[in-house]
């Protein structure tokens, strides 16, 4: 009887340590915003995932999608259009654990471009076409806030373009997004 009286208490106790060796597991830093100018080359949605589960800084990696298409007259009555497609893709490193933070990161950005020119060059009404692919890569360095868990994030980084045909060191860009994890 005095062993039942023992058990009873333990087993009533077993369930809480058991939970306490297992843990809720952490989860990834997600972030989604939308970025004007930088890597995205006008504009472009995206999504950032931390390397490291439960934290704020460190490595991070980006994937996302852009573009912009614009179609009218010229002053001359020259017809144009154009469209282009971006997706940028980056990794990121992060540093400071706080609300503000440092980034420096690299990307590349693979693109699509596709245009048409209606017009009078001398001989005649003609149309030249051209549409192709390329890709840029991009160097980033700049400011982050961010929230230390779920909230608001802002992004205002330089970032400079690579080609084959130069640098490009005047280019920046901003974001603006959630971040949540």
């Amino acid at each position: 009887m005095k062993s039942l009286k023992l058990l009873i208490p333990l087993l009533l106790c077993l369930p809480h340590v058991l939970s306490a060796q297992y843990s809720i597991p952490e989860k990834r830093q997600t972030s989604i915003f939308i970025e004007f100018l930088g890597n995205g080359i006008l504009s472009s949605a995206n999504i950032e995932i931390m390397a490291k589960k439960g934290s704020t800084s460190g490595w991070a990696f980006r994937a996302g999608i852009g573009g912009a298409g614009v179609d009218g007259f010229a002053d001359d009555g020259e017809r144009f259009s154009a469209g282009l497609i971006t997706l940028p893709l980056q990794a990121t490193y992060i540093v400071g654990e706080r609300r503000s933070a440092f980034e420096a990161g690299f990307g590349l950005t693979p693109l699509y471009v596709n245009a048409n020119v209606d017009g009078d060059f001398g001989n005649g009404r003609e149309t030249i076409r051209g549409r192709g692919f390329g890709t840029l890569a991009f160097l980033n360095m700049g400011y982050r806030l961010k929230p230390l868990k779920n909230g608001f994030l802002l992004k205002i980084n330089w970032t400079p373009a690579i080609s084959n045909a130069g640098f490009y060191p005047s280019w920046f860009g901003l974001s603006l997004g959630y971040s949540f994890r």
